[in-house]
């Protein structure tokens, strides 16, 4: 692991922890944060998606130059499954 790999690993742990210490402070503007935060991240996913459909469908050469950029924002949907919450699990009662 270099040097570049442990700064960004300390930095997903720090931002872990925030994230668990605001959850438990202010509970209800953590998961309005956290419900903004997916539906940023899950509608790039789906327009990679549809991009890619759409160069699949035409079968242009238009789209070759971009296409890994898009099978890669598209390999994040089972990221974004690990990360969805049941509205069940959350009640704010």
């Amino acid at each position: 692991m270099n040097k570049l790999q442990k700064q960004f690993l300390l930095a997903g742990l720090v931002g872990s922890i925030l994230c668990v210490l605001g959850a438990v402070i202010v509970r209800q503007q953590f998961l309005i944060s956290y419900l903004f935060a997916y539906l940023y991240w899950f509608s790039i996913a789906i327009g990679c998606l549809g991009l890619l459909l759409l160069h699949q469908v035409t079968g242009g050469a238009w789209g070759d130059l971009v296409k890994p950029q898009l099978k890669s924002g598209v390999a994040t949907f089972p990221f974004l499954a690990v990360l969805f919450i049941d509205r069940k699990s959350t009640r704010l009662n």
